[in-house]
């Protein structure tokens, strides 16, 4: 799942805004369709949704200036999208404006501790035409009915940006368990794995991924047998992807920080995996998609009350 980078977590699934254009891409036109992927199926999509920029409606199309950020992917993509604000849309979702990624001017300014590799730059746009039929609502109904299209678009968004946590966390224990007893310390205390505390806590650790992992997958399952049948999901079976993929990003960063505090001074150093580690699990649990208000509207579907547009 992980190989020592968070980013690696980040490529491997059709998401985190770099291949996920299965899913990012599936409420355009048809035909729109149909053209991106005439000449090869391995099209790499990259959007910048914030803050959305208002389009002018002309002829055919709208004209799209403005500058937009977090755009993960894009130097390697070759579509990229931005968000716009049209008037008259009522949808509630983002709309999204896409372009081939020459029309893009690219600022390479990210700059973070964690998460480094994710690229997300800042894209620039000026008074580039855009049709109205490569113009979509991120989060809308599919136009082709396949079952990754059906597949909820904005669950699977979190879910490939919280896995990428988990799969730090098991970088960060099997580190420790690899040097558990090879570690010695400068003050001839126990090595780590003769330590009680450490013990505790790495069982601990072990048993919080283990359930966090499960939980996720197992409601991923569920929720692909669903969108195979043919079936919508339920508010209630979407806000559950939702739930298990912040938790899963929130124990990412617990098992990574408690993995980091074990090992004492040994983790301080940027030589150490551990130091990526914890800053890589951190970055994941602060994004949007993950963070408390996930949680908030989690609650309030579950005492039936509506969640804001587009989480479930």
């Amino acid at each position: 799942m992980y190989g020592g980078h968070g980013i690696v977590g980040a490529q491997i699934p059709l998401g985190a805004g770099f291949a996920f254009a299965t899913k990012y891409l599936s409420s355009l036109p048809a035909a729109t369709l149909a053209t991106v992927y005439a000449d090869n199926p391995d099209v790499v999509f990259a959007g910048a949704i914030y803050p959305p920029q208002p389009a002018q409606k002309v002829d055919g199309g709208y004209r799209v200036s403005g500058r937009w950020t977090f755009g993960s992917g894009c130097l390697g993509a070759s579509l990229l999208g931005v968000g716009i604000s049209v008037d008259g849309a009522n949808s509630g979702l983002p709309m999204m404006a896409v372009m081939p990624a020459g029309q893009v001017t690219i600022v390479e300014i990210w700059d973070t501790i964690g998460m480094t590799g994710t690229g997300s730059h800042d894209f620039v746009l000026e008074d580039v035409f855009v049709p109205e039929d490569w113009v979509l609502a991120r989060g809308a109904e599919p136009t082709i009915s396949t079952p990754a299209y059906r597949y909820p678009t904005l669950a699977m968004s979190a879910q490939v940006l919280a896995i990428c946590g988990l799969g730090v966390a098991r970088a960060a224990l099997d580190h420790v368990i690899s040097i558990a007893d090879k570690s010695k310390s400068i003050t001839g205390a126990p090595t780590l794995g003769d330590r009680p505390n450490v013990q505790l806590h790495l069982g601990e650790s072990e048993a919080k991924w283990q359930a966090a992992r499960i939980w996720f997958y197992d409601l991923t399952d569920k929720a692909w047998d669903v969108a195979v049948a043919g079936r919508e999901p339920s508010r209630q079976e979407t806000m559950q992807l939702r739930l298990a993929a912040s938790h899963a990003a929130r124990v990412g960063a617990e098992v990574t920080r408690a993995c980091f505090e074990m090992t004492g001074t040994m983790g301080i150093f940027n030589s150490n995996p551990l130091s990526r580690h914890m800053t890589d699990a951190m970055v994941t649990a602060q994004h949007a998609f993950l963070t408390e208000g996930t949680f908030i509207n989690a609650g309030k579907v579950l005492i039936g009350h509506p969640p804001i547009t587009g989480y479930a």
